[in-house]
């Protein structure tokens, strides 16, 4: 076994230890831990550690956590994270997972992502969401998402996993980002949903691909935020009452 580098958990001092001892060092060594002794260990300690002993890293040391570092931790440990530990990493850090690990998220850890989080989530991350894993993010930390991640959100995963209540925190920038084929499978709530803050970010193209059903699902008082021109033959689906509204 490859010999590593990492603090002697009974002397305190470095000590060369194999990586099938890492997994044997005690939690409570680990929680003790300073900032600079963790950002020391090397990718192959981290990558060693067991989930439990993941989550026995102090929230200071979790957020000292290097992007190497964090891209180490194997796909099964990623789950030792405790959820207030993952509130405290920056959005660079969040960025630096690898799509892997981000679909190693239980629910509970997703839903603890804050809108400081998710600003950091990039396409390929939000890909690897099943509709379990989108319907467990926070709607009131959603509108953290960037357009980069929403690009990545897969059709598929769009009836049963966007919420209502998230719908309604996409900011318009990033709702603009929503592939066509995506926004396609939005249901007539979900369309009900979209406010006149967002809504203004619809594109002709995601526009186009709305049924007179999906067009009359729109709330007539959130019109006025959309550019009709975008709507461009679909104009003629609006109700009465839309097109007073508008």
């Amino acid at each position: 076994t490859a010999s590593v580098k990492i603090i002697d958990p009974y002397t305190g001092t470095i000590a060369a230890l194999t990586t099938a001892d890492v997994r044997s060092l005690a939690l409570n060594r680990i929680a003790t831990l300073t900032t600079t002794e963790v950002r020391a260990l090397s990718t192959s300690v981290i990558a060693a550690l067991g989930p439990m002993q993941v989550g026995a890293f102090s929230t200071g040391n979790v957020s000292a956590l290097k992007t190497d570092q964090l891209q180490a931790i194997n796909r099964e440990s990623i789950k030792g994270f405790e959820t207030q530990d993952l509130r405290v990493l920056r959005s660079d850090q969040i960025g630096a997972l690898t799509s892997r690990q981000f679909a190693a998220f239980d629910t509970a850890q997703l839903r603890a992502l804050s809108a400081g989080n998710l600003a950091g989530v990039n396409a390929a991350q939000l890909g690897v969401l099943t509709y379990t894993g989108i319907a467990a993010l926070d709607p009131e930390s959603i509108a953290g998402l960037r357009g980069v991640a929403l690009e990545g959100l897969r059709p598929e995963a769009v009836p049963q996993g966007l919420q209502t209540s998230q719908v309604a925190k996409i900011t318009s920038s990033a709702l603009s980002s929503l592939t066509p084929a995506a926004f396609a499978q939005f249901d007539t709530t979900q369309l009900a949903a979209l406010t006149a803050a967002n809504i203004a970010g619809l594109t002709s193209a995601q526009l186009a691909q709305l049924t007179i059903t999906g067009i009359q699902a729109l709330e007539p008082a959130d019109l006025p935020g959309l550019d009709v021109l975008r709507l461009r033959e679909k104009v003629a689906l609006l109700s009465s009452q839309q097109l007073i509204s508008h």
